[in-house]
């Protein structure tokens, strides 16, 4: 029990897993194909909300990529404290 409450705040990202899914589906659906590798590495979230005319589907995607990036900073802290990573070079990537 008491490694599971060490572990809770990492636990705590588990409830951003739907919004993920959501956000990989609509990327997925959007735009797979869309791009060539080479260009899918210069995209940012930014352009791509940019293409997204209807305004709610809009708030919606943000929402979604605003979970990923919390989920993923409590991962990276995760990591950090077990493997002894800097955490704050992962960060800037976001």
């Amino acid at each position: 029990m008491r490694k599971l409450l060490e572990r809770c705040e990492s636990v705590t990202a588990v409830k951003y897993l739907p919004d993920i899914l959501h956000l990989l589906r609509f990327l997925c659906d959007n735009f797979h194909s869309k791009y060539s590798r080479e260009e899918a590495r210069i995209v940012t979230i930014s352009s791509i909300l940019q293409q997204i005319s209807d305004g709610s589907l809009q708030e919606k995607v943000k929402g979604w990529v605003d979970s990923y990036v919390l989920a993923l900073r409590i991962a990276l802290k995760c990591v950090d404290c077990e493997y002894d990573i800097k955490l704050g070079c992962c960060i800037q990537l976001l």
